[in-house]
């Protein structure tokens, strides 16, 4: 092969590499080629404090005796290849909780709560057979419960667990939201047995000449 010809063929390769790089580069702007995906669906949960409370809360955490507490509970499905199937979460009420309601969203996806007076854990479920939790699907859950009038004050926390059918053996964990109880016999926090008792005022002993004046008065 003379010069010109060597030229030749390696423009003709370069040229050919060059077009199969736009070439690959443009199946993945049309989406032909993706990126390697789950095979399962993933379920996160995340929960805090409700912005909407009730009587007998002080933001950002603090409850009477006897007060609702209300937690936002999300739920989330992320998956490139699959749904979530049915979704679980479960919420073990700590002492001083008192279990009173789970509120549901509206929407398509459907939901069901229980809860386990044994266990004291709340069960929800969201999704089923036919219509299971979506990828890209989120869902918000308000669990309602009730501090306990015999709760003494201190700090109760509280976590959920989540769980779906499509990946069974993973359990993703949320934040531990903690909130802070008063001493039902102390509104300010503070322990009854350190509060100052009021001392009775000094009573002035008065003489007997200013007595005898004032009884000739």
């Amino acid at each position: 092969m003379g010069f010109p010809q060597m030229i030749t063929a390696h423009f003709r390769a370069r040229v050919r590499l060059f077009a199969s790089v736009l070439a690959a580069t443009a199946l993945m702007l049309t989406g032909l080629v993706t990126s390697p995906a789950s095979a399962a669906g993933v379920t996160t949960v995340t929960k805090q404090l409700d912005d909407t409370q009730n009587a007998g809360f002080t933001a950002p955490d603090t409850f009477v005796t006897g007060a609702l507490v209300r937690y936002r509970i999300t739920a989330t499905c992320s998956s490139n290849t699959t749904d979530c199937g049915v979704v679980t979460i479960s919420d073990a009420l700590a002492a001083g909780l008192d279990f009173v309601e789970v509120i549901k969203p509206a929407g398509l996806i459907p939901s069901s709560a229980s809860y386990a007076s044994s266990t004291r854990t709340v069960t929800i479920k969201a999704g089923n057979a036919t219509t299971p939790m979506p990828d890209g699907g989120q869902m918000e859950f308000i669990l309602v419960a009730r501090v306990g009038s015999g709760f003494a004050g201190g700090t109760i926390p509280n976590t959920s667990t989540i769980t779906n059918t499509t990946d069974p053996g993973t359990v993703n964990t949320s934040q531990t939201v903690t909130i802070k109880v008063l001493n039902p016999q102390s509104p300010t926090g503070a322990s009854t047995s350190s509060r100052t008792r009021p001392q009775p005022s000094p009573r002035v002993k008065r003489s007997s000449s200013a007595s005898a004046s004032s009884a000739r008065i």
